[in-house]
């Protein structure tokens, strides 16, 4: 299970066709710096599991099918320097915390 990869700093996955959601036992790789789940056809919403990464830097997952919208917690990531969401199917308000 991913989740038990409890060393693991990053996570590169783009472009390679996966589907489905993003599993929520990501949020349990506390030493994750780099999550890049970009250019594939995930779809649900962005599981809140992965706002306790604080120590996230460089969290893409532009270009899936990802919906809901982008909560709040979001700021927790106060380590977080790039943030790539576009093309997408989010909706909602960009949260102030990200500002």
């Amino acid at each position: 299970e991913i989740g038990e990869l409890i060393f693991l700093d990053s996570l590169l996955l783009y472009s390679n066709g996966l589907t489905g959601t993003i599993p929520h036992q990501i949020g349990h790789l506390d030493k994750l710096r780099w999550l890049d789940l970009s250019n594939n056809d995930l779809t649900g919403s962005i599981p809140e599991q992965i706002y306790s990464l604080s120590q996230l830097d460089k969290f893409y997952l532009y270009s899936n099918l990802l919906g809901g919208s982008i909560h709040t917690h979001i700021g927790n990531l106060q380590n977080m320097r790039e943030l790539w969401l576009y093309d997408n199917e989010l909706t909602g308000e960009i949260p102030s915390q990200i500002g």
